[in-house]
Formats: C-alpha cells, structure tokens, sequence
C-alpha cells in the first residue's frame, strides 16, 4: 500500500467548490507511520469511522485504492453516513 501522496495528482479533476477533500495515512503508512496499532482491518475500518464523526462529518464519498478498496467497503457496511464508495482498481489486477 502508498500513502495519500498516490492521490496528488488525481486531485486536479475534483471539483473544490463541490468538495472538501481529506487524504487519509492508515496506521503505519505515510504520515501516520508511526502510530502504533495491531493494522489490521477492523482497526483501519474505526480509524476512518472514528476521524469522520471528530470531524462532524455527515456524510461523505470514499474514494479507494488496492488493499484500501477492501478497507473503504467495510466502512460503507458499517457507517450510514457514506454517500458514495468508488474504489480504483488496476485492471491488470482484477483476476488474479
């Protein structure tokens, strides 16, 4: 897995007026590298759910990558205030 760098130059094609937009590190991976945990799924599910509802969120779009796609589809099962879920997948990837 990257780290929200991986989305830098995807951000150009998000509309500003329509978006706030929010990169997220997982424990262990870019900024949040050395916060400690058990990185696991279920942990990387609460973290998001935890950071969203302290940003009084309402809702919100997930937008994932790789392994994250994984992460961002048990949020949407857990967490109501998801609006949309889109997951970038590489296709030379989807049948492995």
């Amino acid at each position: 897995m990257g780290d929200c760098t991986n989305y830098e130059n995807c951000l150009i094609y998000f509309d500003k007026n329509l978006f706030t937009i929010l990169m997220v590190d997982l424990r262990g991976y870019g900024l949040s590298k050395n916060i400690l945990g058990k990185y696991n799924l279920d942990e990387a599910v609460n973290d998001v759910i935890n950071l969203v509802t302290n940003l009084k969120l309402t809702d919100y779009v997930l937008v994932a990558h790789s392994m994250s796609s994984m992460i961002a589809q048990h949020i949407t099962s857990k967490d109501k205030r998801v609006k949309y879920i889109t997951n970038i997948l590489n296709r030379d990837n989807l049948f492995t």
